[in-house]
């Protein structure tokens, strides 16, 4: 469901406080390309080699790390 959600805009999982499926780390803006990899490799390959989905979280209207300060990982599995 997130992932066919990310190719409209941006992906917020609500409750995810709550959940016990999940972690979810802050990820300073500076960082975040490296994590991610080009064309998302980086986060692919960890997918891959440890069994989980990942992906960087927003809230509509918010610009997340792209305005210097950080994003939220989550990572389920």
């Amino acid at each position: 469901r997130w992932l066919f959600e990310q190719l409209e805009g941006p992906v917020y999982v609500d409750g995810w406080e709550d959940r016990d499926d999940c972690t979810v780390v802050e990820v300073p803006a500076d960082c975040i390309g490296y994590i991610t990899g080009a064309r998302r490799a980086a986060l692919g390959g960890m997918e891959e080699e440890w069994g989980v989905l990942m992906f960087f979280m927003n809230k509509k209207g918010d610009g997340g790390g792209r305005k210097g300060h950080s994003e939220q990982l989550i990572i389920f599995g």
